[in-house]
Formats: C-alpha cells, structure tokens, sequence
C-alpha cells in the first residue's frame, strides 16, 4: 500500500484519524472473533450435553418397557401376591434407604431369589431394574424423583389448589406409608 502512495501523503495517512480508526476497527473485530470463538465453543459442549442426555432419555424409554415386560412375565410365574409383596418390599426398602429387608420380607425375598437362580439372575438384580425404572420415569416426566419427606413437604405448601379434590387422599396414603414404614 505504502508503494502506491508518496512519502509525504504516506506520513499523513498513517498519522490520520482514519489509520487509528482503521486500528481500532480491526481490534474490535479481533475481540469479536475471539467471543465468537468461545461462544462457539461453549454451545458445541451444551449441545453435546444435550445429545447425551437425548441419547440416555431414549435408552430409558426403550428399556423401561423392556422392564415392565420381564417384570410381567415374572409376576405371571411367581404367583401376583409374591410378586406384590416383593415389591412392596424392594420399594420399602429403597424409599426408607435401607441395606437389609424386614425378617417379615425374607419369605417372599427368598421365593423371589430361588425363582431368579433358575435364570441366573440375582434379587439386586431386580432391585437395579427397579430403581432403572423410577429413573427412567423421573426422566419422562422431567424432573427429580423426591425423598419422601421432600414430597410430603413440597405437597403441604405447593399443591395445585385445582387438584384439591385429591388432597385428602394423599394425605392419608402418606400416612398409611409411614405407618407401614413403622412396621
């Protein structure tokens, strides 16, 4: 550029008001590509995140059917009154956070567990489906499976007042669980 211009208008040029804008131009749209750079950057790792999760929700989806068909197929050969109180036990045992079951549980945990030795399969097994399911349920319906006394919490002081109707029903299976819970 200095090549086609004389010295002297060469000196003007750089020294003018329009070189320095001409500098502070090309600063500003350096800085504008770094942000756009990072910018960038961070939505590639959000939509990553948002494929995993797609990609685990879709997961979920498939096997929780999967589940709820094994599970069937097991109540069907283990008699509906074991598998109910299996389940009540194992779902007992996950909401209070417990390591053993009831002594009043083992007879139908050991039903369950000789059944389960003819498939080569184990009781944690069951309860690892159980507790595949309620995630995949959470995820479904968008949002964190509550401790129970968060539940009973949250229902206490943010119950749709539309739904009031069923207020009183909830409140007496919270307390039939805690009472069952006590057993």
């Amino acid at each position: 550029m200095s090549n086609n211009i004389e010295e002297e208008d060469w000196d003007r040029c750089r020294i003018s008001k329009n070189f320095v804008e001409l500098d502070e131009s090309t600063e500003n749209i350096s800085k504008m590509i770094e942000q756009h750079k990072k910018s960038t950057n961070e939505v590639l790792v959000l939509l990553e995140e948002v494929i995993k999760k797609l990609e685990n929700m879709e997961a979920l989806s498939v096997y929780r059917d999967f589940i709820s068909e094994f599970f069937e197929e097991v109540e069907a050969r283990l008699g509906a009154d074991v598998w109910a109180k299996v389940r009540a036990a194992i779902n007992r045992k996950q909401r209070n956070k417990k390591v053993n079951f009831r002594q009043n549980e083992e007879v139908y945990i050991s039903e369950l567990q000789s059944f389960l030795q003819e498939i080569d399969m184990t009781v944690e097994d069951i309860e690892l489906m159980i507790l595949f399911k309620k995630k995949s349920n959470t995820e479904f319906h968008q949002g964190e499976r509550l401790e129970p006394k968060e539940m009973r919490e949250k229902f206490e002081t943010s119950f749709p007042e539309d739904l009031n109707d069923f207020k009183e029903s909830f409140r007496k299976a919270f307390g039939a669980l805690d009472n069952w819970d006590q057993d």
